[in-house]
């Protein structure tokens, strides 16, 4: 039993009834019972209303007014045992036919039931960003003390219902925004409806990310713009906030995430809403997207809802950035070694509607600066691999054949692009409509000249000209309507298209093909032949195109204050086409197109200020393919005081997953791009992917600046579709053949879990944080390791992180990022362990299992300077930073032979690019 709230006892007296009326319906809000209230237990059988009410307030204490002509002559039955007081009077007057209010000093006031009933009103709308009109998610909006509370929802909508006609006056603030006071005079019956609008208490030029639970904002300032929701400047990838993520790992040079230890395929990158196939998110030199066209990053993790979709992994949602449709518009500019960028947003009318178009578009630099550390990376890694070489032309037959190759002649290609258009209009009654459309592409190619000799031999008995291509794009195109029905049903359809195309060629010349002689042939002449014979030469690769289209029909329905229930179904269609044709793996194609329907019905419950609940069912029909279910829970507890704030959360959940992304391991023997990747949906040959999440997260927030989070997970992957190499292997090259999905792709098992941690602190623009990651992920490879688990190749199994930003005068402030990873294994290239065990060809080395070859440890530190502020009236920000100040680290190794070697064979580290300055310049205009 909790503590008991002295308060001052009131004797019955005698009051006009239209006096206590009116003073229980300007003041009187609805009562409820906490479960630290004492108990009490009571029973009276025909007794006097008058003589019953005063024995409740003898027993309990409460503080009791009434008319005696309101109880006059009315009797009641009741009997209630071990409850609040509350519930005790409630019971005496229902008794009677009689009703109570509570007053904001906690006096209970009993009035008579029919007269009394007042006219409750509503309250609903949006809550929006000020700059950009964005929708402000988990916005508190409270009054009357705390008494009258709800939260915004995803899209910055909430509903107060039940509320006393008369003056109110709310509070609503938001994680990042300055609190700001909405006053309201509701009428009998009225609903009002209402668009509130934040000012961001920070400014910042880049986009947001959203990482983990955050405690409900609670204080009246301080932890404006810090915290798990993180202001970012510069590109996406060289972002603190993103590096220090718990649970979200980086491979190292080509940016590829990896989300709680699954594969990087195994979550969804969503731009607002539509499925974007690129095989790698958010990177640097091979960006998916510009980062002045993006608005916001939010990262779901394990125990995500059923709302979300299916994803066995995780999902990341980005969504595009647009300017306040009420102001002038503008351009904003972004240039650095890297590449160009630039913006611009106009406002927009249509009839009764407001808003602004966006468009945005970005272009590398390489053309024009070639970035000295990567450039320098690369030709050191566009290098001949003598073992890849030998097992590639099929004539390594002793370990004579595997020559050692020097590069001649290096040339690079790395270009990329994307363009961005956004659209969005708001209309009276809280409608909005909007569109995007997004188009990017990237290339990555080589072409070397290498020649072949022995150890201390002049004689270059072997050339080679290689040439090797890496090309995709990426569109998307959607458009939503959001729209509110009355006052509780809020509705959402949206339509979309995703295509993704992807296309690796690889050509290789060997000098005997044109009549090459070590003793008599000229150098420059065979150079020139081979380069001749190289661009005739029909290339072999592997190609992947996957189409997208669907419809998705949302809705959120207000059954009370606290209490919301959704549903929602989508209709799309999946077609894919992926072809391989190299030497190493058996020349297949595989072509799917089907459809895909799925439902989902979710009911999200606040139980009291503390525990909120969630549950839900998602069902999924494919065609040919069968049905599928997929049901989640979680549970959220909310508290602290003034002085500190706190969440937590847990969730459990089947996820399924319906279109997989596999990996193949590059072969080429330079392979600057070390693997392809390519999309395939479900055919019914193979069971889609399904995983079981348990997660559990906390955060606590002081109000002096610190705040504490953590997280753990554990995901049992009990099916995984997974390329197959035996299969792939068995009969190398010939004719493409149309093949099933089953025929190449087997099913795989496994496990990850992990535990992260981050502790930091900030006010205003000055923050620093630390954190830990420990992770374990391991799983099963058909045909290969024996069927035993195997770590995977991108998990960091510890890791840890540190920054900071530290102001020094004005907008300027210096920052700082620190990590390291330990533990690392698959220390060979990953050809070595995928290939050369099922080639058993003599002279070629014995490669063992990935999990025994460990990585040392991988250091990263970064240091910059920047400034944010105004160069007149336009925003601006300068950034001058030096990354990798460790210089050259390790990413892998090659195996060279060397006789003096145990087995014949030593290990040539391949590094990563090493130190980097980089300046970049941003202002909008």
């Amino acid at each position: 039993m909790g503590a008991t709230l002295r308060l001052t006892r009131l004797r019955p007296t005698k009051l006009p009834a239209a006096i206590v009326l009116a003073s229980g319906l300007l003041v009187a809000g609805p009562t409820s019972a906490t479960a630290q209230d004492p108990t009490y237990s009571m029973a009276v059988r025909g007794t006097p209303v008058q003589a019953a009410l005063e024995e409740l307030v003898n027993l309990t204490g409460i503080s009791l007014v009434y008319s005696s002509d309101v109880v006059e002559g009315r009797t009641t039955v009741c009997r209630r045992d071990s409850v609040p007081a509350a519930v005790l009077l409630r019971c005496i007057v229902e008794g009677a036919g009689l009703d109570f209010y509570t007053l904001s000093s906690g006096t209970f006031v009993v009035i008579e039931a029919p007269e009394a009933e007042p006219e409750y009103g509503r309250v609903s709308g949006r809550v929006v960003d000020a700059v950009t009109g964005a929708p402000v998610p988990m916005a508190t909006i409270q009054g009357l003390g705390g008494s009258v509370r709800t939260l915004t929802d995803d899209r910055g909508r909430f509903v107060l219902n039940r509320l006393l006609p008369g003056s109110l006056e709310l509070t609503v603030g938001g994680f990042g925004y300055a609190a700001r006071s909405l006053p309201i005079r509701l009428g009998p019956s009225e609903s009002l409806r209402r668009e509130v609008r934040l000012d961001p208490t920070v400014i910042e030029l880049g986009p947001v990310v959203v990482d983990g639970i955050r405690p409900e904002e609670r204080f009246a300032g301080g932890l404006q713009g810090t915290g798990p929701s993180t202001v970012l400047t510069g590109p996406v990838d060289r972002s603190p906030a993103l590096r220090s993520s718990i649970g979200l790992a980086r491979r190292p040079l080509f940016s590829e995430l990896s989300l709680q230890g699954g594969a990087p395929g195994e979550h969804m990158l969503r731009l607002d809403g539509a499925p974007v196939y690129d095989p790698v998110s958010l990177g640097r030199s091979r960006s998916a997207f510009s980062p002045i066209a993006l608005r916001s990053i939010r990262v779901r993790k394990a125990g995500f809802g059923v709302e979300q979709g299916s994803f066995s992994g995780g999902l990341i949602d980005v969504e595009h950035a647009l300017a306040d449709p009420t102001g002038p518009g503008g351009v904003t500019l972004l240039a650095d070694p890297w590449s160009t960028n630039a913006s611009a947003s106009v406002p927009l009318q249509a009839g009764e509607g407001a808003g602004s178009i966006m468009v945005a578009g970005r272009r590398s630099n390489w053309d024009l600066f070639r970035e000295p550390s990567l450039d320098e990376a690369m030709q050191e890694w566009n290098r001949v691999d003598p073992i890849l070489m030998g097992s590639l032309l099929g004539n390594a037959t002793s370990a004579s054949d595997l020559l050692p190759y020097t590069l001649h002649g290096h040339g690079a290609d790395v270009g990329f692009s994307d363009l961005h258009a956004v659209l969005r209009l708001d209309f009276p009654g809280f409608t909005r409509v909007g569109a995007s459309f997004y188009d990017g592409s990237n290339r990555f190619g080589s072409e070397l000249f290498a020649s072949g000799a022995p150890e201390g031999s002049t004689v270059l008995e072997r050339l080679a000209v290689v040439g090797e291509s890496y090309d995709w794009s990426n569109r998307m195109a959607q458009a939503y309507v959001d729209w509110l029905v009355g006052d509780r049903v809020s509705l959402r359809a949206q339509s979309w298209f995703s295509e993704h195309t992807l296309r690796h060629d690889y050509a290789m010349v060997d000098g005997s093909e044109v009549g090459y002689d070590p003793m008599t042939s000229e150098i420059p002449a065979v150079e020139t032949a081979l380069r001749t014979a190289l661009a005739s030469r029909p290339s072999t690769g592997e190609g992947n195109n996957i189409e997208e289209v669907g419809v998705r029909l949302d809705g959120d329905v207000v059954a009370g204050r606290d209490h919301v229930l959704s549903t929602g179904v989508e209709v799309l269609r999946v077609s894919s086409r992926v072809q391989l044709d190299n030497d190493l793996v058996t020349a297949l194609a595989t072509d799917i197109d089907a459809w895909r329907a799925s439902a989902f019905a979710g009911d999200r419950w606040r139980l009291s200020r503390t525990v909120t609940v969630e549950g839900g069912v998602r069902g999924t029909i494919i065609e040919d393919a069968g049905a599928f279910l997929e049901p989640r829970g979680s549970i959220r507890l909310d508290g602290g005081s003034d002085q500190v704030q706190w969440s937590a959360r847990a969730a459990a959940g089947v996820y399924r997953q319906f279109v997989d992304q596999f990996e193949l391991t590059n072969v080429g023997p330079s392979a600057l791009v070390p693997s392809l990747r390519f999309w395939i949906p479900s055919d019914g040959t193979v069971d889609p992917a399904r995983s079981r999440h348990l997660s559990v997260e906390g955060a606590a927030r002081l109000a002096d600046g610190w705040e504490f989070r953590a997280e753990a997970y554990h995901k049992k992957l009990d099916q995984l579709p997974t390329l197959d190499y035996g299969a792939l292997t068995a009969n190398r090259g010939g004719d493409v053949v149309e093949v099933d999905q089953a025929d190449f792709v087997g099913s795989a098992e496994g496990v990850a879990y992990g535990l992260g941690a981050r502790v930091g602190w900030g006010v205003n623009r000055a923050r620093a944080e630390i954190g830990y990651d420990w992770s374990v992920s391991e799983r099963t490879s058909p045909s290969r390791f024996g069927g035993e688990r195997q770590p995977t190749p991108w998990n960091e199994p510890h890791r840890w992180t540190a920054a900071g930003q530290l102001p020094v005068y004005g907008g300027w402030a210096i920052d700082t990022s620190l990590s390291a990873v330990l533990g690392r294994s698959w220390a060979l290239r990953r050809a070595y362990y995928d290939f050369l065990s099922f080639h058993d060809q003599e002279g070629l080395p014995v490669v063992g299992r990935p999990g025994d070859d460990r990585l040392p440890t991988l250091y990263r530190a970064d240091v910059g300077v920047s400034w944010v502020g105004r160069v007149g009236a336009a925003p601006a920000e300068f950034r001058l930073e030096v990354l990798n100040l460790q210089h050259r680290q390790v990413l892998d190794y090659s195996l060279v032979e060397d006789a003096s070697a145990a087995d014949g064979y030593r290990r040539t580290p391949r590094l990563l690019p090493g130190t980097t300055l980089l300046l970049s310049v941003r202002v909008g205009l």
